[in-house]
């Protein structure tokens, strides 16, 4: 389960990594900026994703980081993107630099940048995704642009991951998991 994890987390990296590399004219020129997303609190976030049994996206950021801002302006702002994620998800921002109480989870009163670095977050922006069963998936670190979140967040609703589908494959179309096509 352990090496699953590592390999799912590198996978998730190198993924990130080569969405800094593409064209951002591209991405840009497909965002419908008039979405907005249900942003929920920590607390509040993990007790209705405990009690609906839907997944979790936290999205860890600051007021400094530039990323973070470009991540909230155009892809927390794309109609498509937020569609997804409001009937999908339930999604968490935190800033855990001002966020500094602590919270239980898992047994555990921890605060939002303990659980920011142990779910591998090492940067901002930061997201991590938890299942329907309340469980920590993995991390993404870094901005990424709509052609590699948007696919990223339906493969992990659908928990395609648990179907040992690549993620790389996943976001490139060249491989799909039986739950793909939710409306």
């Amino acid at each position: 389960m352990f090496k699953n994890f590592i390999l799912f987390t590198l996978t998730a990296f190198i993924v990130t990594s080569l969405s800094y590399c593409s064209d951002e004219k591209k991405s840009a020129q497909s965002i419908d900026k008039s979405g907005n997303v249900e942003w929920e609190s920590l607390a509040k976030g993990i007790e209705r994703s405990k009690n609906e049994g839907k997944p979790l996206i936290i999205y860890f950021h600051t007021e400094w980081c530039t990323y973070c801002k470009q991540m909230e302006s155009e892809i927390f702002k794309d109609k498509e993107i937020t569609d997804w994620m409001n009937k999908h998800y339930i999604n968490v921002k935190v800033n855990p630099e001002k966020e500094t109480g602590k919270i239980t989870i898992m047994g555990d009163k921890i605060t939002a940048m303990e659980l920011m670095a142990y779910m591998g977050g090492k940067g901002f922006p930061s997201t991590v995704f938890w299942d329907k069963k309340g469980q920590p998936v993995t991390s993404f670190p870094g901005y990424m642009q709509k052609d590699v979140f948007l696919p990223l967040i339906k493969y992990m609703s659908d928990e395609c991951y648990r179907q040992n589908i690549k993620l790389d494959d996943y976001i490139k179309g060249k491989a799909g998991c039986s739950n793909s096509g939710k409306a």
